[in-house]
């Protein structure tokens, strides 16, 4: 490589420079030291990640159980999916009913309002004689309203 200066006077061509090989390259010793600590790395952090449930292994009380728990702890991510998959799975657990309304409770929390709405709307389509229906109407009308500018 030759070293080119610019000057007052113009472009002058100076000897030759030379550079050690690791100088602004990656060598192959430097590829085989780095690569143990990657694995090393990835494998720490994949065990380190949380385990997803494969929820159709619970059972309904366990689902109903730990979504509760899920909402009651502000969890509302995992609460959705609990109860979300419990109403799915067994609408004609008698728990089913409070499962749809904390979900509609959840969303309306988080600022859901469609979705809030939603899950009250099919809490009184599917338990239209409960005693909580009527409360479930209003929160459909507090929804929309929530929703309006």
């Amino acid at each position: 490589m030759r070293r080119i200066a610019v000057g007052r006077d113009g472009i002058e061509a100076g000897a030759a420079e030379t550079r050690p090989a690791s100088v602004g390259t990656i060598g192959t010793m430097t590829i085989k030291r780095i690569r143990p600590a990657l694995l090393a790395l990835s494998l720490l952090l994949a065990a380190c990640a949380p385990r997803q449930v494969d929820l159709s292994t619970l059972s309904p009380d366990d689902l109903y159980t730990r979504g509760v728990a899920a909402h009651e702890e502000r969890n509302w991510g995992r609460a959705i999916e609990m109860l979300e998959f419990f109403v799915a799975q067994h609408l004609g657990d008698p728990r089913a009913p409070d499962a749809r309304f904390r979900l509609g409770e959840i969303h309306m929390t988080r600022e859901e309002y469609p979705t809030a709405a939603t899950h009250f709307q099919q809490f009184v389509i599917d338990f239209p004689t409960h005693p909580r229906a009527l409360q479930a109407r209003f929160n459909i009308c507090e929804s929309y309203y929530l929703l309006s500018p």
